[in-house]
């Protein structure tokens, strides 16, 4: 009987094993899933943020129709990790309204001085540029930023 018994004992201890195996298996996997979520997490975030503070300029410069040049400068640098979590779409995109709100500071700056002393053909050209550039602001802002940042915080098909 004790020999039937410890014949018994390697394949009890076996199957022991490849139960505990098993479970370490199932676990090692959770955890990588809770680390791929991680990941996942936290590359939102840190694109949210840039889609934020985008946000955030786009509003300002279209409520007032020009930038504070040390705003945009603290914008552009809160957000320079920016082209390690972006393609080129967005990249470019930032850089044009950084472009694009140094341009209408200095259109409104230009109106602002030259209001009595240009010709009216020259008024209505500053004009015209004024209004081109107020009409991108408010249109990024009010309809087309979350087009464009979609594809990057969108939580199911971020990688």
């Amino acid at each position: 009987m004790v020999h039937i018994l410890n014949s018994f004992i390697p394949i009890v201890l076996t199957v022991f094993g490849l139960y505990i195996a098993h479970q370490q298996y199932k676990l090692n996997k959770q955890i990588a899933l809770l680390n791929s979520q991680r990941v996942k997490w936290d590359l939102f975030e840190k694109r949210y943020k840039v889609y934020q503070l985008t946000k955030e300029i786009l509003l300002d410069i279209t409520q007032e129709n020009k930038i504070d040049t040390i705003k945009l400068r603290d914008y552009n640098f809160n957000i320079r990790e920016r082209v390690f979590l972006f393609d080129n779409d967005i990249n470019d995109y930032i850089q044009l309204i950084i472009k694009n709100g140094i341009d209408i500071t200095h259109s409104e700056d230009k109106m602002k001085r030259e209001v009595n002393q240009t010709t009216p053909e020259k008024w209505m050209e500053m004009c015209e540029e004024n209004s081109k550039l107020t009409r991108f602001f408010s249109f990024e802002y009010q309809e087309n930023i979350e087009n464009r940042f979609m594809k990057y915080l969108n939580f199911q098909t971020l990688t």
